[in-house]
């Protein structure tokens, strides 16, 4: 097989290809050789059975039922033009389709005398339906030409046998004549494909004992590498001739550069070793300072809390004293607020007992008028009551004078009687009013009183309301004094605390500061932890890694012969 390896992978497969398609080619070109006397006798089978069948079968539908005979028998019994075109149209159909069967090739004469047979009898049944058209004419009755009109169809049964039996034996000739036409072209088919397959058998077995030959070499050659535990020195002998030589030639070059590669690594585990050990040291002195760090933010977070309290215990106590402040600044608004009130109250009552004293003086007019009217109403009712007198003395004198002058006097008794009876009411109501003149004069005798007493109290009210007003101007204005120190005092108080709550709150702000400082000292001291672990495994694994390397052979040798 070495003459093999001297082709490429790629024109073996090529002549495979080609090899395919001759065997291919040689089999399409057997099954159309074969094929072709098949179409013939298809062809055949075509015209001549396809043909008898369907101009048999046409012939059969004209003649039989819905045919020519039972349209002419419906047109004898029902005397219906219809019937008689219907029965015409399928014998003259029935006698083209017979003409168009004997021009079939290949007929023998039994057929063409079958055929002849078949036209007498559509022919005879054509004369039979003018003959039923002329008795028609007759009025003879349907009983009678159904009887008078008969037409022999047993030579048409004959000639149908005999067609039929001619069209079975040209099927089955033509059927075994295709059956051994197709049985040798598949047995040429076979016999073409077998012999193809077997030459493409062969080809395909050579190629792959020169395929796998190569790849072989190339097994070999990964299974040492597989097996010598990491030594990386065996090399293929170079072919740039073929798939295979160019593969070996492509696994030097990566063994070369695994070499290096591997060299590298051996180199960089060993850097990183190094590396490792000074970080391991860089973050001891890193663990160190941070704990020193902690310490110191711890120590200074705790002073400034102390400072923090202090500060928040001064807060509070000038947060104390403001809110005495605030309380005596409210009462000293209250005081300066009430004193004003008290101030205008004053003020009020003062105007109020001078116009009390005012309405009293005009009082004691109204009441003095009050009586003189009382005395002046009183002579009035003496009046009244002297004119109802004497009005009562001059009706007794009419009641008199009437009872003297009889019945012509009766009238002037009757007014007489209601003159007096109105004079008694007068003096009556003249008593009751003297009455109650004299109690008002009492009332207002005792409101004139009343009223004198009561100016004299007011005037003394009046002259009290002055001497309070004087006194509470004189407590506005040390109240008014003492409301602006207090001011002044609350001012100071309020600056006081805006001080040491900005102290405070910077004070915390350190604080803050200096927690957040000691929490990421702690983080960082136990990052140092960490990262002192890491290192640490980090060392484990670039020492495991050394190891590793050093296994590896990596010393360039005589490159083996690993022939293609």
């Amino acid at each position: 097989m070495a003459w093999l390896d001297r082709f490429s992978l790629a024109f073996k497969f090529n002549v495979l290809v080609l090899l395919s398609g001759l065997v291919f080619l040689g089999s399409y070109l057997m099954l159309s050789r074969g094929l072709t006397p098949i179409s013939d006798l298809w062809s055949e089978y075509q015209d001549q059975v396809v043909a008898r069948n369907t101009k048999m079968t046409g012939i059969k539908r004209l003649l039989g039922f819905g045919g020519l005979i039972h349209n002419q028998k419906d047109f004898i019994l029902r005397r219906d033009e219809r019937y008689f075109t219907a029965a015409d149209q399928s014998a003259k159909e029935a006698m083209q389709l017979l003409g168009a069967y004997t021009n079939i090739e290949g007929l023998s004469q039994k057929e063409h005398a079958a055929a002849d047979e078949l036209k007498k009898v559509v022919a005879a049944y054509q004369e039979g339906l003018v003959m039923i058209e002329a008795l028609h004419q007759t009025q003879i009755p349907s009983a009678i030409i159904d009887r008078l009109i008969i037409v022999d169809d047993r030579p048409a049964l004959e000639a149908f046998a005999e067609m039929e039996a001619a069209y079975l034996g040209k099927t089955k000739d033509l059927g075994t004549r295709l059956t051994k036409r197709i049985r040798l072209a598949l047995n040429q088919l076979a016999v073409s494909l077998a012999l193809g397959f077997l030459a493409i058998a062969v080809f395909c077995t050579l190629l792959r004992f020169a395929v796998v030959g190569g790849i072989n070499h190339v097994v070999v050659l990964l299974k040492d590498l597989a097996e010598g535990e990491g030594d990386l020195t065996p090399v293929m002998a170079e072919r740039q001739d073929t798939e295979i030589g160019r593969l070996g030639w492509w696994i030097n070059r990566f063994l070369e550069n695994l070499r290096a590669l591997v060299g590298n690594i051996r180199q960089n585990a060993r850097d990183l070793n190094h590396a490792g050990n000074q970080l391991s040291a860089s973050a001891s002195q890193l663990s160190s300072g941070s704990r020193q760090m902690l310490a110191t933010s711890n120590a200074v977070a705790d002073n400034m809390n102390k400072v923090n309290h202090n500060l928040e215990a001064i807060a509070g106590t000038t947060e104390e004293f403001d809110q005495v402040v605030h309380l005596i600044a409210g009462a000293a608004q209250e005081i300066t607020a009430t004193t004003d009130a008290v101030q205008d109250s004053a003020r009020t009552v003062r105007g109020l007992a001078s116009d009390a004293g005012d309405a009293g003086r005009h009082g004691r007019a109204r009441v003095a008028e009050m009586e003189q009217s009382a005395e002046e109403i009183e002579l009035v009712t003496l009046l009244i009551r002297d004119i109802a007198e004497q009005t009562k003395l001059l009706a007794l004198n009419a009641t008199i004078e009437a009872a003297r002058a009889g019945e012509a006097g009766r009238g002037f008794s009757v007014v007489a009687g209601e003159i007096k009876q109105l004079s008694s009411q007068s003096t009556e109501a003249a008593g009751q009013i003297s009455a109650q003149i004299e109690t008002v004069q009492s009332r207002a005798s005792e409101a004139g009183s009343a009223s004198e007493e009561t100016s004299k109290a007011l005037t003394n009210v009046n002259e009290a309301m002055h001497t309070i007003e004087g006194s509470i101007a004189e407590q506005a204005t040390a109240t008014a004094q003492i409301t602006k120190q207090i001011h002044d005092v609350r001012h100071g108080a309020d600056t006081l605390n805006q001080s040491i709550r900005q102290i405070s709150q910077k004070s915390q702000e350190v604080s803050e500061k200096m927690n957040q400082a000691g929490r990421v000292a702690q983080e960082s001291a136990d990052n140092v932890v960490m990262i002192d672990e890491e290192i640490q495994r980090l060392l484990g694994v670039s020492e495991r890694l050394r190891a590793l390397v050093e296994k590896f052979k990596i010393d360039e040798t005589t490159p083996t012969d690993a022939s293609l």
